[in-house]
């Protein structure tokens, strides 16, 4: 229920943002652009969590084109992170590169701020997040 709200008022946002600023590219324009080109590879596709559940249920999914951060039951898009700032004046992108063990994502944010999250296979069901050394995230059935 609250997701749902959350896309509500993420399109509101936007809607108002687009017309605030009289762009001349529209929403559907800039979602279309290579502003975000996040493909995550076949082999990392998927929810991967950490074990440790008492720090409650946290990890990573990864779908045919975003990047989705878990942490406490709480959901961070990639993609949405970005699709906030496209009709902005704010220079913002998304793009990633992958090999067969390695998949890194790099957003580029207002303020030029560049975030980069960057995994490694450790096996078929393993891998590590190298923003928090040493973790080990498990991929679910």
């Amino acid at each position: 229920m609250h997701r749902c709200r959350f896309k509500i008022y993420k399109r509101i946002f936007l809607f108002l943002a687009i017309i605030s600023l009289g762009c001349s590219t529209t929403y559907e324009e800039a979602l279309n652009s290579n502003r975000i080109d996040f493909n995550p590879p076949s082999w990392i596709q998927g929810e991967w969590l950490i074990d440790d559940f008492s720090l409650g249920k946290m990890g990573w999914r990864f779908t045919d084109n975003d990047v989705i951060m878990i942490q406490s039951g709480s959901e961070i898009s990639q993609r949405e992170q970005i699709e906030l700032f496209l009709n902005t004046s704010e220079n913002v992108s998304g793009s990633d590169k992958a090999t067969s063990t390695t998949y890194e994502i790099t957003s580029k944010l207002p303020g030029g701020q560049t975030l980069v999250h960057s995994f490694v296979k450790l096996s078929e069901n393993t891998l590590t997040w190298e923003g928090a050394p040493g973790s080990v995230y498990t991929k679910q059935e």
